[in-house]
């Protein structure tokens, strides 16, 4: 049996591929990457594809010859640079369902609980018509709606759960009252392979999460305490003011390619809570999702959990202070430009060459300080800030050794303005 997969390499995308393998079946993972995808998980055929360019049936024909099932694990929170959820999750997929018709191909959609056509968020909307789309065609279907799910790759609700948690000493919270019902990764993942399997019954449209909800707080702590982190001496929750503001920052912040998971659509999902009834699902499979508590038990807290947890944390601060300082550092440069050109007073460069010299790294600074905050440039802006550090710490020990030695230790500052964009580098390495 042959499986497409929508979103290959995604925090539920690549686990399925990953099982579906494993359970023996010949998979195809469709991914905008397709280099990507294959040094993720080799052992699967890649293809690549951008859904938001897969707009047609004619388009989606090449992808579903002699396949026999497609699970659609594909998702976009919300629109920015480089994500349209109407045209990911909605188009594209019904321009698919189209393409499939009265074939043989089996659906199964990876949905979410609650969305309807006046849902608040576009990404409601969004997976809404594609339910839409499916129920009211031929298509062999079965629709999940997973509750928030957690899994041992952090992304989306996953790492913002993680952040939150990770707060040293106090426990900020929005909506801490938000009633969420959770599920654990390897539960929707069974729930898609017994689906695919064709044990499921065509039209079927159910909730896969745990039995009971709980509240925000709740959630947090318990992710807290298997963090292994000691219980926050103070909990609070911010004014609506502020996770308003916080919200609004993440969206703008989207349209310079970030995916925050403090945007206005998943402070909003969490507002509005995520709750669902899985009975009809263990009457259905037989299958009974475990409970939060039992995921978290049966799930390891390593070293590298906690590392991921604080440093989801510090990466904004590390981009924000390296721009920062590059920027400023520029301005400044221009501000006291005839001071700056005194520094190379003693040097045997033409006065036109120091002038090149002292403008071209102020312009370097301030280019470098602004790319490094678009996300698809920023990895080669950390690499660049590194480099310029380097060529500056080497001209200088050549035109002016005398600096090393200044009582402000011009030089010796510079050295971590070498290391820190090498560990943004690492940090915002693409899941």
């Amino acid at each position: 049996m042959r499986v497409l997969v929508l979103g290959g390499y995604g925090l539920i995308g690549l686990e399925c591929v990953r099982a579906l393998h494993l359970a023996g079946y010949s998979v195809v993972a469709l991914a905008r990457n397709r280099s990507r995808g294959e040094r993720l998980f080799p052992h699967v055929s890649w293809v690549q594809g951008d859904l938001a360019k897969l707009q047609t049936t004619r388009e989606w024909h090449p992808y579903i010859q002699n396949i026999d099932c497609v699970v659609n694990a594909a998702g976009v929170l919300q629109s920015g640079l480089r994500a349209d959820p109407a045209a990911v999750q909605g188009d594209s997929i019904e321009a698919l369902i189209g393409a499939i018709g009265s074939t043989s191909i089996r659906f199964v959609q990876i949905s979410a609980p609650g969305v309807n056509r006046q849902s608040s968020t576009g990404f409601y909307r969004s997976k809404f018509r594609a339910d839409k789309a499916l129920q009211t065609s031929s298509v062999d279907w079965v629709i999940l709606r997973p509750g928030v799910v957690f899994s041992q790759n952090a992304f989306g609700g996953s790492q913002m759960l993680r952040m939150i948690a990770a707060f040293p000493g106090v426990q900020p919270l929005i909506n801490a009252d938000a009633r969420i019902q959770m599920v654990g990764l390897k539960d929707l993942v069974d729930a898609i392979l017994v689906s695919v399997s064709g044990k499921i019954p065509s039209k079927t449209d159910v909730a896969i999460c745990e039995q009971n909800s709980r509240s925000l707080l709740e959630i947090v702590s318990m992710i807290r305490s298997w963090l292994g982190y000691t219980p926050a001496r103070v909990q609070f929750e911010l004014p609506a003011f502020a996770g308003f503001v916080i919200s609004k920052i993440a969206d703008g912040l989207g349209y310079l390619g970030w995916r925050s998971p403090l945007r206005t659509t998943a402070t909003r999902i969490l507002k509005e809570g995520v709750t669902a009834d899985p009975g009809p699902w263990a009457e259905i499979s037989g299958l009974v999702p475990r409970s939060f508590d039992r995921v978290l038990l049966e799930q390891s807290a390593t070293l590298q959990e906690r590392w991921f947890a604080r440093l989801s944390l510090m990466l904004p601060l590390v981009i924000a202070t390296l721009s920062l300082f590059f920027v400023m550092s520029g301005i400044i440069g221009f501000i006291s430009f005839r001071e700056a050109l005194k520094v190379l007073e003693s040097t045997p460069l033409a006065d036109q060459l120091k002038t090149v010299f002292v403008a071209g790294g102020c312009v370097l600074d301030i280019g470098l300080g602004l790319m490094i905050v678009v996300r698809p440039w920023a990895r080669t802006a950390a690499i660049g800030m590194s480099l310029l550090g380097i060529i500056y710490l080497s001209a200088g020990t050549v035109l002016t050794p005398d600096l090393w030695l200044h009582p402000l230790g011009v030089f010796v500052k510079i050295m971590p303005a070498v290391i820190l964009p090498l560990i943004a580098f690492v940090l915002l390495e693409e899941r």
